[in-house]
C-alpha cells in the first residue's frame, strides 16, 4: 500500500495536462541520461518543479535519485496515452488515469514485480509506442492505439 504522500503525488501526476507531462517526461529522460542529475532545460533555466517532484518521490519511495527519475519517466510515459482515451475529457477517464497512476507508482516502488495486470498494460503500451513512433502512422491509428491502451487499463482495474 502506498503512503499518503505517494498517493498524493500519483493524483497530482494524473491531473497534469498532456503538454506538461510531455515537458516533464522530456526533462526526466534528459536527467536519466545524466545519472539522475538535472541540468539546464532548454539551455536557459532549471525546472525546479520537475526536480522537486523527483526528489519528493525519491524521499518517499526510499530510492536513489537516479531510480526516482527512471520511475517518473515510466509514470509520465504511461499517462500520456490517456489523452487518446474515449471521452478523454470526462470524469471516467480522469478517474481511470488517477487509479492507473497510483497503481504504476505502487508497482514501481515494489520493484516492478511480475504482475499479470502490468504485463497486459506494458504489452498495450509497447503496441501504442510502436504506432506512435511510426512515421507513417495516421492520426487515427495513433488515436486507436491510445484507446486500446486505455481500454487495457480499464479491463485490468
Amino acid at each position: 500500500m502506498l503512503s499518503r504522500e505517494l498517493r498524493g503525488l500519483a493524483a497530482e501526476l494524473a491531473k497534469t495536462s498532456p503538454d506538461v507531462l510531455r515537458k516533464m517526461n522530456s526533462a526526466l529522460v534528459r536527467a536519466e541520461s545524466q545519472g539522475g542529475r538535472f541540468g539546464f532545460i532548454a539551455g536557459l533555466t532549471r525546472d525546479s518543479k520537475i526536480e522537486s517532484t523527483s526528489r519528493y518521490y525519491a524521499g518517499h519511495a526510499g530510492v536513489h535519485q537516479h531510480t526516482a527519475v527512471a520511475d517518473l519517466v515510466v509514470v509520465t510515459d504511461r499517462l500520456l496515452p490517456f489523452e487518446h482515451g474515449p471521452g478523454s475529457a470526462g470524469d471516467y477517464i480522469d478517474d481511470l488515469r488517477a487509479v492507473s497512476a497510483e497503481y504504476l507508482i505502487e508497482w514501481l516502488v515494489a520493484g516492478r514485480p511480475a504482475d499479470t495486470k502490468m504485463s497486459r498494460v506494458e504489452a498495450a503500451f509497447d503496441r501504442y509506442v510502436q504506432v506512435r513512433d511510426d512515421a507513417d502512422a495516421t492520426p487515427e491509428a495513433i488515436q486507436s492505439s491510445g484507446e486500446a491502451y486505455v481500454d487495457t487499463w480499464n479491463s485490468v482495474m
